[in-house]
């Protein structure tokens, strides 16, 4: 009989991490699944690992191949799977016990039968089980709004719906978008289904490790790489090109993909110091912007790609907000006021969110030491109301 869920799980020397990950599926009170290991070439113990699981369990299964990047993994996995659905976890997070039973009840509702289901892989507010339907295929590009929770460890897609979107791209020696092939698949789902997000706690994100491989991918500025090589291919995806056919937002999508990749270049100069270009480059990305909605997301994506190492907040965010600040100084004339209290503005909400996370963590000392310092440096009224809000709730998000 065909399980409702295969569970996909690509593996490359994980045999540390593992069992916490494989447990999670043993412990969980939907019965329903089997789960799919592609183990990508593994030196390590995890082969003798996955026969050990799977002699134990027949709902695991393991298929072995010569290592290949994620996107093939996920590929391999797809294509040895039975069941309807097709959830997908990393071999370094796990699952909480009524995750695949969360996603069964929400998969089952009628207004998300033909799609695809997310939910948040952090604690976040809202947690009270419902499920929103939304189109996130501007928000998911970081066009317009908030981008939704997409996380590989939280997600399930019905296989019909996969194969409507097709998989994840790879090609020889690796994959396509390296450090951002999931992304990519996201920007093909979203243009062809709208999310259905559940609110409920569906997966751990293990931060100590996913942080880790953030700050590489951010820091050598390889996200710059991968991000403008999917800009340039996006419209070429038949999914997507099937959607602009006939989408009214056709020329908005347009507009914004191009100030999008006017912004990336603006990025790219002011890492290499060139401060004076990067401004003008970026007041020329502003200009494609025609609401403040569209401009506070243009900029909070520049300040996505300047944050790092996010796992150090306190040197993160005097880097980023230095960029910020010069940026704002450096807008040449008639400059956008608009832009200008937006580059400001984040750079002084940078050092209050960098706060909140330390102290979050438990780096109280820190913590204030990095509020008082944004403090310090901006002397706004924005950041004085945010310094009260740290102090009074430990939340400085505005």
């Amino acid at each position: 009989m065909m399980p409702f869920f295969t569970v996909v799980i690509p593996a490359y020397n994980r045999a540390h991490l593992l069992p916490e990950c494989l447990d999670s599926l043993t412990a969980q009170t939907l019965a329903d699944w089997e789960c799919v290991v592609v183990d990508d070439g593994s030196q390590d113990e995890t082969p003798a690992l996955m026969a050990e699981y799977s002699r134990r369990d027949p709902r695991f299964r393991t298929h072995r191949q010569p290592n290949a990047g994620a996107a093939a993994s996920r590929n391999a996995g797809i294509q040895r799977a039975a069941g309807e659905w097709i959830a997908f976890l990393d071999s370094d997070d796990y699952y909480f016990p009524d995750t695949l039973a969360a996603f069964r009840k929400a998969a089952e509702s009628a207004p998300i039968a033909a799609g695809f289901l997310t939910s948040t892989p952090v604690p976040t507010g809202g947690l009270d089980g419902r499920v929103t339907v939304a189109d996130a295929f501007l928000p998911n590009l970081g066009f317009t709004g908030a981008r939704p929770p997409l996380s590989m460890s939280s997600a399930a897609m019905r296989r019909s719906s996969l194969e409507e979107v097709g998989g994840f791209l790879s090609e020889a020696g690796g994959d396509r978008y390296p450090g951002a092939e999931d992304w990519e698949f996201w920007v093909r789902a979203t243009a062809r289904f709208p999310v259905a997000t559940v609110h409920s706690l569906v997966a751990h994100y293990r931060v100590e490790h996913g942080e880790g491989k953030h700050d590489g991918f951010v820091g050598s500025g390889r996200i710059l790489a991968a991000v403008q090589r999917i800009f340039a291919d996006v419209r070429e995806s038949p999914v997507v090109r099937e959607r602009l056919r006939t989408d009214p937002d056709r020329e908005k999508f347009e507009r914004l993909l191009a100030a999008h990749t006017r912004m990336l270049a603006s990025v790219e100069q002011v890492r290499a110091g060139k401060t004076p270009a990067a401004a003008a480059e970026l007041q020329q990305a502003a200009a494609g912007c025609e609401t403040d909605e569209e401009l506070a997301s243009l900029v909070r994506m520049l300040k996505s790609y300047l944050y790092f190492p996010r796992s150090r907040p306190r040197e993160a965010v005097e880097r980023c907000a230095g960029w910020l600040a010069a940026l704002a100084a450096a807008l040449p004339a008639p400059a956008d006021p608009r832009l200008r209290d937006l580059l400001t503005a984040l750079a002084s909400d940078a050092y209050f969110l960098a706060a909140a996370d330390l102290r979050q963590d438990g780096r109280r000392a820190e913590a204030w030491r990095t509020a008082l310092a944004g403090l310090r440096r901006t002397g706004s009224v924005r950041s004085l109301k945010s310094a009260v809000r740290f102090a009074l709730a430990g939340e400085a998000r505005a």
